[in-house]
């Protein structure tokens, strides 16, 4: 199976020390194929900056999936120039140059720069990774950075799926469209809680059911 990844790092309040800011990243794994969402992460924390969480959400998606063999090479989409360019060109350089930038500054999130080539340079760890522009209207990107602004959560991502074969949510023009597709059409009052700005949101019986999902197949869990 190929996989696609798409990754995002944000933070809520900027400023360039990180004193304070609360963040977060996550990532969307789809099947190339089929475009199913196969998998959600998502993490929040604090005290951290923008580019730090573009990292991680790199970071994180090759940690994951670039030692699956059945995923072949994933290939991965990041809006943050600065992560790939990290991940691909600088941080080689700069680690040859004593963590040094050309103005001879000190290099900024180094550890994690060093933990992303740790991984590549294992020979471990297979990815292809690819810029995309954000907030373009592609629905990985889209994704993605909900998990990393902390709008919705991994669950709610994952069943952001309709074409999926288990119970979901997805995004619609209309409340119709979404029963005419949902294998639960007959009874949508217990899967959702309620339709905002076209988003189908699970309610709690759902969280309760994909829990217990989860916990059942954690033996094949991907992560």
């Amino acid at each position: 199976m190929a996989i696609k990844i798409f990754c995002d790092g944000s933070t809520r309040i900027s400023n360039k020390k990180g004193t304070n800011n609360e963040g977060g990243f996550g990532y969307v794994v789809f099947d190339s194929e089929t475009n199913y969402i196969i998998d959600a992460y998502s993490k929040q924390v604090k005290n951290t900056t923008n580019n730090e969480m573009e990292l991680y959400a790199l970071y994180y998606a090759i940690a994951h999936y670039g030692t699956k063999d059945e995923w072949g090479c994933p290939e991965i989409y990041s809006d943050s120039q600065y992560a790939i360019n990290c991940a691909t060109v600088w941080g080689r350089k700069w680690m040859a140059n004593d963590w040094r930038k050309s103005d001879g500054k000190p290099v900024e999130n180094q550890q994690i720069i060093y933990d992303i080539h740790q991984l590549l340079a294992s020979g471990n760890f297979h990815v292809n990774i690819n810029y995309i522009k954000g907030h373009s209207g592609i629905i990985g990107n889209e994704l993605a950075d909900k998990l990393a602004t902390g709008t919705m959560t991994a669950e709610e991502v994952y069943f952001s799926d309709v074409k999926n074969n288990i119970p979901n949510m997805g995004y619609f023009s209309g409340r119709d469209n979404w029963r005419s597709e949902c294998q639960y059409k007959d009874d949508p009052k217990y899967w959702i809680t309620g339709i905002e700005d076209g988003w189908i949101y699970p309610n709690k019986a759902l969280r309760n059911w994909y829990k217990q999902y989860k916990q059942e197949n954690s033996k094949n869990d991907t992560l």
